[in-house]
């Protein structure tokens, strides 16, 4: 395969973005950075340029050429070196292509997008499975609905302001999902006014959530001490919305030494990111494909004690309820701040049962929790494979019947 120098696709710095037009970062710690339109139309920010395949080029292979660690290479290559990153959209329009023939290229684009495919649907899969813990951590310990369904069995007042609920629930009658016996007469049968939090269940007080989790922060590690390989770093930048951020953002120690291994991290761990933007948003539950790791500065761990699970934990800090306390408690201006007080500070209405309806939770959702950790299992199989496949397809180093072999073997 041969570098071809000729303009193979043309490049926009305004205009309107189209569906399936290639969207790349000219400035910024960004650079390089390459993403496809597959939803919306728009303009772009002047830091981005559109990029649109000619004739005789796939666009699908476009964007994975400019992935690749050629393509990243280029962007690090043509960057002017000022104090900001910069690449200028004439350095980009003339990026030597690794050019096959067009029917090559389709084919490869095919083997790397199935990959992609296959990653996407478990990650909708398994936000799909969220929203449903989401839904029924609120149903239980927002709007109360268990609650509501034996008062109005036994028939006992409804407050006022879950009244719009009640009748709700009435209406649905039989198409309730019931709970199990067990579970259902767990809840209380009727509501009783607390000054501090309004109308709750009968013998359901708040408790803070430091008397149910132990909280721990991770050392300074040293930049210049960072490893190629060895034991993975959980560092701000990790941690996303829900999931962890590896890629090109991972850091490496060398070892767990004796030194370190109170910082070691264990499946089933909440991890929350305490500095940024998006302080209060981005958390992350640990799982066994994430270890071994290593908790860094300014980075909480939460660990559950025997009165609440994981799942519960995961759910509550994943909650619109722990978003908002945040908005409220959270310090600093240009870099906003939670300190680990604040997390240990965060109100739980707690049924004071010995954590008995918090497991009861956790036991609901036992069978989706797993679905989603093998989900997560396999994206990151496939990834590293399309990761691994990547380069070698677009050198020629493989061969495109060895590598949808491989391909088939992973799915």
């Amino acid at each position: 395969m041969d570098y071809i120098t000729k303009e193979r696709f043309d490049l926009l710095s305004s205009g309107k973005v189209k569906k399936g037009d290639i969207v790349y970062c000219l400035r910024g710690s960004t650079i390089g950075k390459t993403a496809r339109n597959d939803y919306h139309e728009g303009a772009i920010a002047s830091s981005l340029a559109i990029v649109r395949a000619k004739p005789n080029t796939s666009q699908d292979y476009l964007y994975y050429f400019l992935t690749s660690p050629f393509g990243q290479q280029l962007a690090k290559e043509n960057d002017n070196g000022s104090a900001q990153p910069n690449l200028s959209a004439k350095a980009l329009s003339n990026y030597p292509l690794l050019l096959p023939h067009l029917d090559k290229q389709i084919a490869i684009a095919h083997i790397l997008g199935t990959l992609d495919e296959k990653i996407e649907l478990n990650r909708q899969m398994n936000a799909t499975l969220e929203a449903m813990a989401q839904a029924l951590f609120k149903s239980w310990f927002v709007d109360f609905d268990p609650v509501i369904d034996n008062a109005l069995a036994a028939g006992n007042p409804i407050p006022e302001p879950l009244q719009t609920r009640a009748e709700a629930r009435k209406a649905l009658g039989d198409q309730r999902k019931p709970l199990p016996e067990g579970i259902q007469n767990q809840f209380p049968n009727r509501f009783v006014f607390n000054d501090d939090l309004g109308w709750v269940p009968e013998g359901w007080s708040r408790t803070a959530l430091g008397d149910d989790i132990d909280l721990a922060t991770g050392p300074a590690f040293k930049s210049k001490d960072f490893s190629d390989e060895g034991v993975r770093l959980a560092r701000g930048d990790n941690v996303k919305e829900g999931q962890f951020h590896w890629g090109d953002k991972s850091r490496y120690w060398y070892e767990i030494t004796p030194d370190l291994k109170k910082y070691k991290l264990a499946k089933g761990d909440i991890l929350i990111g305490m500095d940024g933007s998006k302080v209060g948003k981005n958390w992350v539950r640990v799982t066994t494909n994430d270890l071994p790791c290593l908790l860094v500065q300014r980075v909480a761990c939460l660990r559950p004690r025997d009165t609440i699970g994981s799942t519960f934990l995961a759910t509550l800090i994943g909650s619109e309820t722990f978003r908002l306390y945040v908005e409220n408690v959270k310090t600093g201006t240009s870099i906003p701040h939670i300190s680990a007080g604040q997390i240990k500070a965060f109100p739980v209405l707690n049924p004071n049962d010995s954590g008995k309806l918090f497991r009861d939770y956790e036991m609901q959702l036992l069978m989706s929790n797993s679905r989603r950790e093998v989900n997560l299992s396999e994206i990151n199989t496939l990834a590293s494979l399309r990761d691994t496949l990547l380069p070698k397809l677009l050198s020629g180093q493989l061969r495109i019947p060895e590598a949808e072999q491989q391909v088939a073997e992973a799915l």
